[in-house]
């Protein structure tokens, strides 16, 4: 006759399949203890883990269960039962078993970074912070915490403290691709382009065949000006990864740049049904269409910028107005979004909502306000930050084009539509009146707040043939880095107002006393647009929606014209046929 099992002996060698990997012979011995003593609350919990591990849900709900019945004291236990709820998708429930047990056993640092992951998964991401910043309390040195760390501050967009978080989880696994890839993304973020893409090339030392870092590689290629070399990215993205939503949604931001937007729109529509939230794949697809000038669906995929950063949804008390409902009679607030330039150009349609019967207020940036008061149309005009009237209504200003149903066509293009002030207009024509040459104004570089800078500027230097075209050259460089205050040092002709200009209003009254503003696309581009004022505007070979593809004029701006790179990065391209142009200006010009 066999002597019975001997029950402690079975929970060693059960303990000791389990932590070898040999799940099989785990499983049969927890049943066999379960069979002899079916309150082993341990056994059923750890029954819960392996069915886990083999996608068996229902089974780990079950058997966990059990052991919390038994046993619902122990924080491993509802620890598990989140990880089941988890993977169920019940990320609510999953977040309070983690709590309780975190509750139970407040000094385990793998739950407490559990709960931030599924806190971070719900979009509480604050809240998810703060448990991975316990959960790397109890244990510094754990790598993966640390990583997770970075990913929830990231997506709360503290990139700085995200960056801090990476580089530690680097220290403590300098071989993670992932950890090197996340670091990419948040370098991009900050704009440190270069060593965005030295980390994506270093997580593809370690992960050659790593689609996600073939993307961010290509990103950051993108943003250094090098297309070609991002779009072989994309290709290997998709390459190794055919259904990379994100990979394929920026292919199609590259061919739309290279005026190949058949294509793009394809990639845009096939990255849409593969995620249809994916937002900039709808925003991409928006800047596609108004680039070639479909109107009708470009508005309406423009909306999705909301659902990407750096847009943010403002909230009122008052609902969106997108052109449905009567206003006639109503009061709506129509409000900046963007940067300056953006305020500028669509500032155009206050004239057309109050020619709907309805009393409109606007609320602009600060430095915008002075310029913008006596806009035609608007009640009263607000800068950002002032208390507000109470609205019926509200609406965006760069939403105005699809509540109004603009096209090609309908695009209210008559300027002027803003105005310098007439007394410090007035004293710019004082103070400039012994000038006899051509005054011209002149711009070279984009405020460090758009996104897209590196692509919109350009070195002072490459302006020296400007200077020889027998005119008067004034600065309407507001941003000046070290680099722009030392070439205007080395050009004592060049006359530079930049402290004397305040606001918009001061630097509208300067130029208005001037005969022609030349300028990359900035805002100032808009603010000589907007003056009815001779603008020309130097464009990289990319260029910006609002100027379409391949053209020499804007059906924004009347008075502008277009001198666009004719290669990718050949600024000189573009200044050599400025030069031209401007001699010959120079010369019809009465001295």
């Amino acid at each position: 006759m066999s002597a019975a099992p001997d029950l402690p002996q079975l929970i060693l060698e059960a303990e000791q399949c389990y932590q070898a990997r040999r799940l099989g012979d785990a499983e049969r011995l927890y049943r066999q203890i379960l069979s002899l003593d079916e309150r082993h609350d341990a056994s059923w919990h750890r029954l819960a883990l392996i069915a886990l591990e083999y996608g068996r849900t229902d089974i780990a709900a079950s058997t966990i269960a059990k052991a919390i019945t038994l046993r619902g004291d122990v924080g491993r236990y509802h620890a598990t039962r989140g990880a089941v709820f988890e993977s169920l998708g019940r990320l609510e429930t999953a977040a309070a078993s983690y709590r309780q047990a975190v509750t139970l056993d407040p000094g385990d640092a793998a739950t407490h970074a559990l709960l931030g992951t599924a806190l971070g998964r719900l979009g509480k991401l604050e809240e998810a912070a703060a448990s991975y910043a316990q959960a790397l309390a109890l244990k510094p040195d754990d790598a993966s915490t640390q990583y997770n760390v970075g990913l929830a501050l990231e997506k709360q967009g503290k990139y700085d403290q995200a960056l801090a978080a990476y580089e530690q989880a680097l220290k403590l696994n300098p071989a993670s691709a992932e950890i090197h890839n996340s670091l990419s993304m948040v370098l991009f973020a900050l704009s440190r382009l270069d060593e965005a893409l030295a980390a994506a090339e270093r997580a593809l030392e370690l992960k050659p065949g790593y689609a996600d870092a073939w993307n961010n590689r290509g990103t950051a290629l993108l943003q250094l000006h090098r297309p070609a070399e991002a779009l072989a990215c994309y290709e290997r993205t998709l390459g190794l990864s055919p259904s990379h939503a994100v990979g394929l949604m920026n292919r199609g931001n590259i061919l739309v740049r290279l005026k190949r937007r058949d294509e793009a729109l394809c990639d845009y529509a096939r990255a849409q049904s593969l995620r249809p939230d994916l937002g900039e794949a709808h925003w991409g697809e928006a800047l596609c269409r108004l680039y070639g000038g479909d109107f009708p669906v470009g508005w309406q995929k423009y909306e999705w910028r909301w659902h990407i950063r750096p847009y943010t949804v403002r909230t009122f008390a008052s609902p969106l107005w997108l052109g449905a409902e009567d206003i006639a009679g109503k009061t709506i607030l129509l409000h900046g979004e963007q940067g300056y330039g953006d305020a500028l150009q669509f500032c155009r349609y206050v004239p057309l909502v109050a020619a709907r019967g309805a009393t409109v207020v606007v609320e602009v940036p600060d430095v915008l306000k002075p310029l913008m008061s006596g806009i035609e149309g608007a009640t009263a005009v607000y800068a950002q930050g002032d208390v507000l009237p109470d609205t019926d209504f509200h609406c965006p200003l760069l939403s105005l084009p699809l509540a109004l149903g603009t096209t090609i066509g309908t695009i209210p293009a008559h300027v002027p539509y803003l105005a310098a002030p007439a007394e410090a207009a007035a004293r710019w024509r004082e103070r400039l009146r012994d000038i006899s040459r051509p005054r011209i104004g002149l711009c070279w570089r984009a405020g460090e707040r758009h996104q897209g800078e590196l692509h919109r500027s350009l070195l002072p230097a490459l302006l020296a043939p400007l200077l020889d075209c027998g005119v008067t050259v004034v600065s309407l460089q507001k941003d000046q880095r070290p680099e722009d205050q030392e070439w205007l040092a080395a050009h004592p002709a060049i006359l530079d107002f930049n402290a004397e200009l305040t606001d918009f209003a001061d630097t509208a009254a300067l130029a208005a006393e001037l005969d022609l503003v030349i300028t990359v696309d900035t805002s100032v581009a808009h603010l000589a647009g907007a003056l009815g004022l001779p603008v020309w505007i130097m464009l990289s070979y990319i260029g910006d929606w609002r100027w379409m593809h391949d053209r020499e004029d804007s059906p924004w701006y009347p008075t502008a014209r277009l001198y666009r790179q004719t290669e990718i990065n050949d600024w000189t391209g573009v200044i050599a046929r400025i030069a031209a142009s401007l001699c010959a200006f120079a010369g019809e010009k009465p001295h």
